[in-house]
């Protein structure tokens, strides 16, 4: 009989989290959140459950969701009203994980506990910074070089907190607004990876060609980028070929790049490399930020006529129906 008496190998990573704005205030954690990949030589990794404190669920009950609590070293049933005062556990069995309520702000030693399916066990310490449940509101508009607020873009937050990243997306006018908790560094960043055509026409090639040719230069940094439809950070004649296939059907997106790109409004764009910033980092969140903005910048179109998933406030967008080659209907001229 060969029988396995090897722990696992824990490997945990510390978390900085805030208290979640309820009444009371309180956060909520699981043990998974602290893995950073702990391992087994014979439970393989997705198999592995995790604790607090070395205390296990209860063992006749490990697939089924229940609040448990150690009295005299042993994992007897609990209570939500329990759980919910950070005096017991919560063990989800579709997670493989055990989950703990923090109250108050502060930095607290954590013991993780892996087990495998064994239930040999080892555990890692680690620091968890709880914040207070504080926090501000950071608010701001996506829209393009022209002013037109642009719909359905994922913004995102991102942050040492294991609730995050978090996502929402802006309005019919292009905005955005949630509140986060204060104290935490944040990386903001903005996504749109839809509807390849839409603004992109042969006038949008010409345009371009002239640029190529000295004949004409495009005369914006914002249309430099529309431009660059392979992303290599310059203009040429390979931007031509990708959007030249876009349009014709060839194919249905730009093989490397995104529908849109996103600049941080106010920031300089470099041309030489094309080269722009793309992200807004705030610093020790304490107070509103409002006119945390990005300019939209829809790839191909460098005559500024993308249409319709953008809305300018107050006006009201012409619709029109162009046809190309292949009587596909793509976008409106001016």
């Amino acid at each position: 009989m060969v029988v396995d008496k090897k722990a696992p190998t824990p490997y945990c990573v510390s978390v900085s989290t805030a208290l979640m704005q309820t009444n009371p205030q309180m956060v909520e954690l699981w043990a998974r959140d602290f893995d950073k990949g702990a391992f087994d030589n014979c439970t393989p990794q997705s198999k592995l459950y995790f604790t607090f404190d070395g205390a296990a669920p209860i063992y006749s009950r490990v697939n089924e969701e229940h609040f448990y609590k150690v009295v005299g070293g042993v994992s007897v049933n609990a209570t939500a009203a329990e759980y919910a005062q950070g005096k017991a556990y919560r063990w989800l069995p579709t997670s493989r994980s055990a989950g703990f309520v923090w109250t108050a702000a502060g930095d607290y030693n954590v013991q993780v506990s892996v087990w495998d399916e064994a239930w040999n066990t080892d555990y890692c310490s680690v620091i968890l910074s709880v914040r207070g449940g504080n926090g501000s509101r950071v608010s701001g508009t996506v829209a393009t070089a022209s002013g037109q607020g642009v719909n359905d873009v994922t913004v995102e937050f991102a942050t040492n907190a294991p609730e995050y990243p978090k996502a929402s997306q802006t309005l019919v006018n292009g905005t955005f607004g949630e509140i986060h908790p204060n104290g935490f560094n944040y990386t903001v960043t903005a996504a749109k990876n839809s509807d390849y055509l839409n603004g992109v026409s042969t006038l949008d090639l010409v345009m371009i060609q002239r640029h190529i040719l000295g004949l004409q230069a495009l005369d914006s940094n914002y249309k430099m980028i529309a431009a660059d439809a392979n992303k290599d950070g310059k203009v040429t004649a390979s931007d031509l070929t990708d959007l030249r296939k876009l349009i014709l059907g060839v194919t249905t997106t730009l093989p490397n790049n995104t529908s849109w790109r996103f600049a941080v409004a106010g920031t300089p764009v470099q041309t030489s490399p094309i080269a722009f910033t793309e992200a807004i980092s705030i610093t020790n969140l304490s107070s509103e930020m409002a006119d945390q903005n990005f300019v939209a910048v829809k790839i191909g179109d460098v005559n500024g006529n993308v249409s319709p998933s953008v809305h300018s406030p107050g006006s009201k967008q012409k619709q029109c129906k162009c046809r190309n080659e292949r009587s596909r209907s793509i976008n409106c001229s001016r």
